[in-house]
């Protein structure tokens, strides 16, 4: 498969996850995350750093019962993991969306609550992750 094939050759991966619930994931991206989940472990029986990134997006993972499902699945692969970045929602695709004359979706503004980008920081750290926010 060609992704694991240029992941061998990579330093280290980027590696994204919204959430760790099927359902939920459907239901704001329009698919599930099956395969970014499959992806994920696979990556994990190679010798590649991976960084987790963590987009907090107000409305649909902002919660801290999402972040534990989310801390589940990265101990399945804890030993590839170099850190954890939390990526509050910014809004700067709206631009975009206006040039290209788009529907900008909900999703696009929600920011996440202040308190619970700390809150999620702190659950994090405290699961022995190395976590940070921002990129």
């Amino acid at each position: 498969d060609v992704f694991f094939q240029l992941a061998e050759a990579c330093d280290m991966i980027l590696f994204d996850v919204k959430c760790a619930d099927p359902l939920l994931h459907k239901k704001h991206t329009g698919t599930d995350n099956k395969t970014i989940i499959s992806n994920l472990l696979s990556l994990n029986k190679l010798k590649t750093v991976i960084m987790i990134r963590i987009p907090l997006i107000g409305g649909f993972n902002d919660t801290l019962s999402e972040m534990q499902a989310i801390a589940g699945l990265l101990k399945e692969v804890r030993t590839g993991i170099a850190g954890i970045s939390l990526l509050p929602n910014h809004g700067m695709g709206v631009a975009k969306y206006q040039r290209m004359g788009l529907t900008i979706p909900d999703l696009l503004t929600s920011k996440p609550p202040e308190d619970f980008i700390k809150e999620a920081e702190a659950f994090f750290s405290q699961s022995g992750f190395n976590v940070k926010i921002g990129g």
